[in-house]
């Protein structure tokens, strides 16, 4: 223990003495733990987003595009796949599912007031549409089947939707323009997204919705139905309708000579695509940090080796006064591991900051640093110290005390 004390002193002292050499030598463990816990942080706060978003669209839900490249003219109500497929659903498949819900997106402006937005989030929709999406109303009503058979100029909007446009405001009964034309809002969902409000950005709150027969008629003739929410009556349901779906698409849609296309998908689909593409994320990450890592070890080996010879003289006398090969080892073995622990610390500092900097930019983003990924950067970083300070180590216990005691 005394050994290895002296061996800890006299290694803070060298590394002390020359600050911005062991600065410089430091650079590569700190790029590369910094780099790391940033980047791991940050990936895993955005995948974590997109999973949240995910779940908050609806449980045992099933995503279906259909479409046939038909001219406009040979569509007549009721003949268009998305009717079929509605119809489909409704009656063959109501022992399987609970509702299925047209999303195609409203497009155009929404204005209230001086208050302006983009409705990128915006639905033309139907009744089941709170269903399929698993939303409630807080306030007014709900679309229903009046208003889609109807086609009435009405809407219900998202609670962070609300927020912006009315703010303490009662909304229900307001005319927002969609577009340029009036619909009144008769309800309010409920907030679905705890996370800070972005008014522009993504959140299941920030939408609006209409029925897809109003938004036909006075906002957008040309607007066709290709996008399908499909709600399955339990988590057993979800594979068997999915089945179903696509085999009613097949018979419907010809897709082999190119005359349409389809896709049906669960949520369940888009988690494992998500869990997958972090898995592929995280040894992209871990190759970039071995990388730096390795790199910032050969610096320390160089500045290690440059210091063997630095300290020839110094290594002679220890050696003609009886110090084991040991301590030489040991001497300079903790230096090169110091040197990186120090390194890997400035890292680990440099990636909490980044990490938390870039959640505070994000506003919709809970960025906060992995204490695992931390604990196994630094752990590293110190394995590379040990690893790329073996060398010189030896190399200086291996001096003949004679030859280093010649040496100017």
């Amino acid at each position: 223990m005394t050994l290895f004390l002296q061996s800890f002193s006299m290694a803070l002292r060298a590394i002390s003495a020359k600050k911005m050499r062991s600065f410089l030598t430091m650079l590569g463990c700190i790029i590369g733990v910094g780099v790391v816990v940033a980047l791991y942080s940050v990936a895993e706060a955005e995948n974590q987003k997109k999973l949240e978003q995910l779940k908050s669209l609806s449980d045992n839900t099933i995503t279906v595009y259909a479409y046939e490249y038909l001219p406009w003219g040979m569509v007549t109500p009721g003949t268009s796949i998305a009717d079929k497929l509605s119809k489909y659903i409704n009656t063959d498949l109501s022992s399987l599912t609970a509702g299925v819900a047209p999303q195609s997106y409203i497009g155009g402006q929404i204005v209230y007031g001086s208050k302006k937005t983009n409705p990128s989030y915006g639905y033309a929709t139907n009744e089941q549409f709170s269903i399929c999406s698993s939303n409630k109303i807080v306030k007014g009503r709900d679309l229903v089947y009046l208003d889609v058979k109807n086609s009435n100029k009405v809407c219900v909007i998202g609670s962070a939707m609300n927020d912006f446009l009315f703010g303490y405001k009662e909304p229900i009964g307001e005319k927002i323009s969609i577009n340029g034309m009036e619909f009144t809002v008769v309800g309010v969902y409920a907030q679905k997204d705890f996370s800070p409000k972005n008014p522009q950005g993504y959140s299941p709150d920030n939408l609006i919705v209409a029925p897809y027969t109003a938004i036909q008629k006075y906002v957008n003739k040309t607007l066709r139905i290709e996008s399908f929410l499909v709600k399955a009556q339990d988590p057993f349901a979800v594979k068997e309708a999915i089945k179903m779906i696509k085999s009613f698409l097949k018979k419907n849609i010809d897709v082999e000579n190119n005359k349409g296309y389809f896709d049906v998908y669960s949520q369940d689909d888009w988690t494992k695509e998500i869990e997958k593409q972090n898995k592929e994320d995280l040894i992209f990450q871990i190759i970039i940090a071995v990388i730096s890592l390795v790199v910032g070890g050969i610096g320390i080996m160089n500045i290690m080796l440059v210091t063997v010879t630095e300290r020839t003289r110094e290594i002679g006398i220890r050696k003609a006064i009886g110090a084991p090969r040991r301590s030489i080892i040991l001497q300079f073995l903790i230096e090169a591991s110091v040197l990186s622990i120090i390194g890997g610390i400035i890292g680990l500092i440099v990636g909490v900051m980044g990490t938390l900097v870039y959640g505070k930019l994000k506003a919709d983003l809970i960025a906060m640093p992995n204490p695992t990924i931390m604990i196994i950067g630094l752990a590293f970083s110190f394995i590379m110290g040990v690893v790329f300070g073996i060398y010189p180590a030896i190399k200086a216990a291996r001096l003949q005390p004679v030859i280093a005691l010649r040496n100017e």
